[in-house]
């Protein structure tokens, strides 16, 4: 790695040496403490700045080197297929059924499309090798290196860059055969399971509609014949779960009104529907308003003539 370069003193060549060595054993922190401080004695080193550009990167070879550029910045994060979420928008907008099929029952239904994704994108590794050449022209040891090294560790420095940049070209245009082929393979598969899905919504839609129009009828119905506190409680639990089917809403206000004088059609409908189950009971009321009548006349009298009778 290192050249033997006419002038130089002992102390730098031990430096060097030495950090050449902890660079073979992969002791990173040592070598670039070692090729930092050979910066510090001459600070026109080109191998030292070399050593250390190595040593900062844990690569200890111009393969190495290499390979850590491009391992770096050749494995895109995922990213999610996003194709059928109009279409699953248009689904919740188009059958959901508040109080019998949620926005939540249809979008759980594709919850398939969350987890398919793909992960070579022309795009992603393009973005990738840029990422790579800004950090390497933003380093200045290897610039360093470069400008006092001999003119041969300047063409190793310049094989490095190249290749880093070239590897990396290559997966980005590799990438972007992979993205036509990935993208249209999960395309299709996604596509087959949506299909699949959308018929199961469907059919949870119309059975929905179904239940909505069977509750519906049935607290119609009931409503006619309610009379209890309890019975309109219930029937405006029933047609609020309807929500807005036909007129739900004005049988809640119904309801609401009928609740507050249901004591009333209680009593009215012991005395009206069931009037000659009860006509013992009647005869022994009126008799008793008749005696309360009579002696709460004699007691008025008493007070006011003093009359005893």
């Amino acid at each position: 790695m290192m050249n033997d370069i006419n002038g130089i003193s002992e102390d730098i060549m031990e430096l060097l040496l030495r950090g050449k060595k902890a660079l073979d054993e992969k002791d990173w922190e040592t070598a670039s403490l070692l090729f930092s401080k050979a910066i510090t004695v001459d600070d026109k080193c080109g191998d030292a700045y070399y050593g250390a550009w190595l040593a900062n990167n844990h690569a200890n070879s111009v393969k190495s080197m290499i390979k850590v550029f491009v391992d770096k910045y050749s494995n895109p994060s995922p990213v999610a297929v996003e194709y059928y979420r109009d279409h699953i928008n248009e689904m919740v907008k188009e059958y959901q059924i508040p109080g019998y099929l949620t926005d939540e029952d249809i979008m759980i239904q594709y919850d398939f499309c969350s987890d398919s994704l793909f992960y070579s994108t022309a795009e992603s590794c393009a973005v990738m090798k840029e990422q790579a050449m800004k950090e390497i022209a933003e380093e200045k040891l290897w610039v360093k290196a470069r400008e006092y090294g001999t003119k041969e560790l300047h063409d190793k420095v310049d094989y490095i860059i190249e290749e880093i940049e070239r590897t990396l070209t290559e997966r980005a245009d590799e990438a972007e055969d992979d993205y036509i082929r990935c993208i249209s393979e999960i395309v299709n598969a996604i596509g087959q399971k949506v299909l699949d899905a959308d018929k199961v919504i469907i059919e949870r839609s119309n059975e929905a509609i179904e239940e909505r129009f069977l509750d519906y009828k049935k607290a119609v119905l009931e409503f006619k014949y309610a009379r209890k506190k309890s019975d309109y409680d219930q029937l405006i639990l029933t047609f609020k779960k309807c929500g807005e089917y036909k007129d739900s809403e004005e049988y809640i206000k119904k309801c609401i009104k009928k609740r507050k004088r249901a004591w009333i059609d209680s009593f009215l409908y012991i005395i009206g529907d069931n009037i000659d189950d009860h006509m013992d009971l009647i005869y022994f009321a009126i008799f008793l308003l008749a005696l309360a009548f009579v002696i709460s006349v004699k007691l008025l009298l008493r007070l006011i003539f003093g009359m005893t009778l």
